[in-house]
């Protein structure tokens, strides 16, 4: 199946979002607002396709290399905002949002596309239940961070759109950032415990302090901290988004940093 054609063509429907963003930058209009959400909706189905083939081919989940991996987080990051966006958060989110997945999308062209057999140590649905909760997670959480850059950015002078002018900016993408967050955190807390149960099988051990194992704690601990101070100590705006970004950083840095550290060299979870 060809899943490259479906890949190109949600690659080029984000572009074609962009660029009406910027249209609807110049010209606010009813109609490009329509063609937005459509372009939306139509990206995420046609890279879902892509992912679905991805998937039949490899006769495996789509997540053994960095390049499907890749992929499985533009996939997830789309698909969070597209779910949010229809619970009413603010259509304008979606032009950074679609610039991370345009981002992602493309660092994947960069990466080898091969098909490659899944090892027997990965042969297991607690890493299917672990690697699925993990993505669906960061997801959710690149719009949280999208949410929290821009608040820290604008300062909560100005709303997002046009809402009552009781609704402040600030308070509208904190509020966004903050239910990421506590969508997210139970499906980080499911990844760890599942990724815990599947090392146990396969190497015998719960936890070896693996430096991705370290990370994702760190990850954890950043977003459970973000809501004990949240919920106990009543943060809100700036000071939580800081925490929120941060969070996001070391989510990038888990994902996509990993491998360029000496100490990382011989992880079991290092991709190639």
């Amino acid at each position: 199946m060809n899943w490259g054609l479906f890949l190109n063509l949600a690659f080029g429907l984000c572009v074609l979002t962009e660029v009406a963003y910027i249209v609807r930058f110049f010209l606010r209009s009813r109609h490009i607002d329509l063609v937005i959400r459509a372009l939306l909706v139509a990206g995420l189905c046609v890279l879902t396709v892509s992912v679905a083939f991805r998937w039949i081919d490899a006769g495996h989940p789509p997540f053994a290399s960095m390049y499907e991996s890749v992929v499985f987080f533009a996939w997830a990051t789309s698909a969070a905002f597209v779910i949010m966006l229809f619970r009413g958060i603010p259509l304008g989110l979606g032009a950074p949002v679609t610039g991370i997945v345009i981002l992602a999308l493309g660092y994947a062209s960069l990466l080898d596309d091969a098909i490659s057999p899944l090892l027997p140590a990965l042969r297991s649905n607690w890493l299917t239940v672990h690697v699925i909760s993990y993505f669906i997670a960061y997801g959710v959480l690149a719009v949280s961070f999208v949410a929290s850059a821009i608040l820290l950015a604008t300062g909560g002078k100005k709303r997002v759109e046009s809402e009552p002018a009781s609704d402040r900016h600030e308070d509208q993408l904190d509020t966004i950032a903050y239910r990421g967050v506590t969508v997210a955190f139970p499906l980080m807390t499911i990844g760890l415990i599942t990724g815990a149960v599947w090392a146990d099988r396969t190497w015998g051990r719960y936890w070896g302090w693996d430096p991705k194992e370290n990370l994702s704690l760190v990850c954890w601990l950043v977003y459970a901290a973000y809501l004990h101070v949240r919920l106990v100590h009543g943060w809100r705006g700036k000071r939580a988004a800081v925490l929120a970004v941060v969070g996001f950083l070391f989510v990038l840095f888990t994902f996509l940093g990993l491998k360029y550290l000496p100490l990382a060299i011989e992880s079991l979870h290092r991709y190639v």
